[in-house]
């Protein structure tokens, strides 16, 4: 109840100016995470609170590059007290799908390239921490921000994945063919620098695409968005040409059928 908050609130809080609050409540997060650090009483279930006050902030439309670079700051200082050897502060602990969101957002809200860089410096940085412990989900994040429309968001996902790169064949099985998919229509961004880091980690991951697949790839050749569609019609001719020339009749047969249902 908004009331009974508002009632439990030391009434001079309510007086301070919310820019200002948020600044000094950044700030002093920092102060207090040095010190924690500095006696080795940092946990990472400390930062585990802190998110649901870092993802408010940063969606916040006043929110400015100072604020996301103590985020960044802040987490950075309990990434460097994770250790395998401490039970609290295992990267087993790191609220992972949380903080890659976090940092996705970071980089997809900010204009500065600075912000963006160190976002996705953070999101390699955490994927190295909990390779081995990382899930489906967590996967799963990074491929469904594979069609962001922003090539920094797609880019910082690839680079992460490629930290992952010994794990996403077999590791995953529900999410193989997904994974596959998705680096394979990267493979063919829009954006040169994103199709080199692509085309550079397909052939290190070992996956390749089933047959029983193949049909997946016409939700992308499809899709509303440029951004997914363009790369799609690119991926789909060249994976049959390579790979399914015998699909080719079937896979054309399908997109008629599409094309027909779409302009009745």
């Amino acid at each position: 109840d908004p009331s009974t908050v508002q009632q439990q609130l030391d009434k001079c809080w309510l007086q301070e100016d919310l820019l200002a609050a948020i600044e000094r409540l950044l700030a002093c997060l920092y102060e207090n995470t040095q010190q924690a650090k500095k006696f080795n009483q940092l946990s990472i279930a400390r930062l585990d609170y802190c998110l649901p006050l870092f993802q408010n902030i940063v969606i916040h439309p006043k929110c400015t590059n100072e604020w996301t670079t103590s985020i960044l700051n802040i987490c950075r200082e309990y990434f460097s007290a994770v250790s395998t050897s401490d039970p609290d502060n295992h990267p087993s602990l790191l609220p992972r799908r949380d903080l890659i969101r976090l940092f996705l957002d970071i980089n997809a809200i900010s204009k500065s390239i600075q912000v963006q860089n160190d976002a996705s410096e953070m999101l390699e940085k955490l994927c190295e921490l909990f390779c081995t412990y990382e899930s489906d989900d967590d996967i799963q994040v990074l491929l469904d921000n594979l069609q962001s429309s922003i090539p920094s968001v797609r880019e910082s996902c690839v680079l992460s994945l490629k930290k992952l790169v010994t794990r996403l064949h077999k590791i995953h099985p529900t999410l193989e063919a997904d994974i596959a998919r998705r680096l394979l229509i990267v493979c063919e961004d829009p954006e040169e620098h994103v199709k080199k880091i692509a085309t550079e980690l397909w052939p290190q991951t070992n996956l390749k695409v089933k047959s029983e697949n193949v049909r997946d790839f016409l939700r992308d050749v499809v899709h509303p968005e440029y951004f997914v569609r363009e790369p799609a019609t690119h991926a789909l001719p060249k994976l049959l040409e390579a790979s399914f020339p015998q699909l080719v009749p079937f896979i054309l047969s399908d997109l008629f059928d599409i094309y027909t249902k779409n302009n009745k």
